[in-house]
């Protein structure tokens, strides 16, 4: 209840006592200059509404930018950056596309290996995976080995491309190169699933692993380490496809 003051025999001020000091109650009114309308659920205050690029930025419960609304009458709606923060379960958060390579056959490889050698006399290339700002995430990796021997590799992407050693030639990147490896993986942290003439097997890091190109044309660059003293059945033998996330 209202604990009104006379301040005239009429009328009486509305207003609330807290705390035993007296707030006088009001009411806002809206309209054009020299006239006026009560505010209420039949004519409620109007309010205008500004953002960025006349849009509203929402903020999802992550606290990122969710999406953006555009306001009526307004231009284009602004277009937020894409996201580098992941949740718990290493997913990134934010604009990224998802994206799968064509399956990219391995070629100037060998079939009799020992330790710590080079797969291949070539570079793989994995075009596509990135538009701007040139960075994504690779969220799982599929390796083909038609012969069914299932060796180890690591797979070492690039930014660009570099001169690779010869097949079974000893795996060595120079001190100037390395700066531009941007991520491995390795087949050891994958599961291999086996038929009677194939084998196939899927590396699917804990977390999915970030990294950027030099050229949105050109892509990820891969050279390919061979662990251990494998016989491929053939010099074919060797396929691979990323899952990527384009940012």
């Amino acid at each position: 209840m209202a604990d009104n003051a006379q301040v005239s025999d009429n009328p009486m001020v509305a207003g609330d006592v807290i705390d035993g000091v007296f707030f006088q109650r009001t009411k806002p009114v809206w309209g054009v200059n020299g006239e006026w309308i009560d505010t209420s659920n039949d004519d409620p205050l109007p309010v205008s509404v500004k953002g960025f690029g006349s849009g509203i930025r929402v903020i999802g419960d992550n606290g990122l930018e969710a999406d953006t609304i555009p306001v009526s009458g307004g231009a284009s709606p602004y277009t937020p950056l894409a996201t580098a923060l992941v949740n718990s379960r290493g997913e990134p958060i934010g604009f990224s596309t998802p994206y799968v390579t064509s399956s990219l056959q391995w070629t100037g490889i060998s079939t009799i290996y020992t330790t710590n050698t080079s797969l291949s006399s070539s570079l793989a290339q994995f075009t596509g995976v990135a538009d701007a700002p040139l960075t994504g995430w690779i969220s799982s990796m599929k390796v083909i080995d038609q012969s069914g021997t299932k060796p180890r590799l690591q797979f070492w992407f690039l930014d660009r491309s570099i001169t690779s050693p010869s097949a079974n030639a000893s795996f060595d990147i120079s001190d100037a190169d390395l700066a531009y490896v941007v991520l491995v993986l390795d087949t050891n942290d994958g599961t291999w699933y086996d038929t009677a003439s194939n084998s196939v097997c899927f590396i699917k890091p804990g977390m999915v692993r970030p990294y950027w190109v030099n050229n949105q044309a050109n892509g990820l660059y891969c050279m390919a380490k061979v662990i251990g003293t494998p016989t491929l059945g053939s010099t074919t033998a060797i396929l691979t496809r990323l899952h990527v996330l384009k940012d």
